[in-house]
């Protein structure tokens, strides 16, 4: 991937029943991930705490958890799921995965990927300030969950050298930005965003059909920042 939003396309993508298209990584991403959430898959209530991470070789994986619940009613989120089936697995699901009422517990979190050379953020969530009505729990929300959790992992804002967006769902890129002085800014200054140019693309051809507030306030000021960067000579 190069930064900006300027990488290759990964790939063709096959629709989402999401307000948006469905990611498409490299396999060995998503083995990264399948990997860390088998480390994580026995851990209970305070050993999921924010600071763990997993260790890889020389490589630290923190799991930077923003917000975890109960989140859509299991039988709207699955068309071919029924009350009946749902009721045989309920043993193996409550609590951790279905809450009493039946909805799917969801948890919105990062990775922070520590390398040798590196610290890498691996998509960033919800956000703060963020106008999201369909969505009133993520609406205009404050709160210092995500600082919390990546200072209790050891990192500062400061600390982040990446920020790699799988893709641009509004729950992933969220924390990409910050409200400062009236302006959306890059949360993390001295990083560079990695972004997927078909992702970028495709986003952008949709933000102009409907304008959507998560490009609006969370993608397009890191790619303008950056280009303002440029043309001052940064790096």
């Amino acid at each position: 991937m190069q930064e900006a939003g300027i990488p290759r396309p990964l790939g063709k993508r096959a629709q989402s029943t999401r307000s948006g298209p469905a990611p498409t990584l490299p396999s060995d991403s998503i083995l990264l991930d399948m990997g860390l959430q088998t480390a994580l898959a026995g851990h209970t209530g305070g050993e999921l705490a924010m600071n763990k991470f997993l260790s890889v070789g020389d490589i630290r994986i923190h799991r930077i958890v923003e917000l975890e619940g109960p989140f859509l009613p299991a039988l709207d989120i699955f068309p071919t799921l029924s009350a009946q089936l749902l009721d045989a697995n309920r043993h193996w699901l409550a609590p951790k995965a279905l809450s009493r009422d039946d909805w799917l517990v969801f948890c919105f979190q990062s990775y922070v990927v520590r390398t040798p050379h590196h610290t890498v953020l691996v998509d960033s969530c919800i956000g703060n300030d963020k106008v999201r009505p369909t969505r009133p729990e993520w609406n205009l929300k404050r709160d210092e969950n995500f600082m919390r959790a990546l200072a209790a992992s050891g990192f500062s804002v400061g600390d982040v050298d990446f920020v790699m967006c799988t893709h641009l769902h509004v729950d992933h890129v969220g924390w990409n930005t910050r409200l400062q002085g009236g302006r959306w800014t890059p949360t993390f200054p001295k990083a560079r965003y990695l972004i997927s140019k078909s992702e970028f693309d495709y986003w952008t051809e949709q933000h102009a059909k409907t304008p959507l507030p998560h490009f609006a306030d969370s993608v397009l000021p890191v790619m303008e920042a950056r280009s303002r960067s440029c043309r001052g000579g940064a790096r």
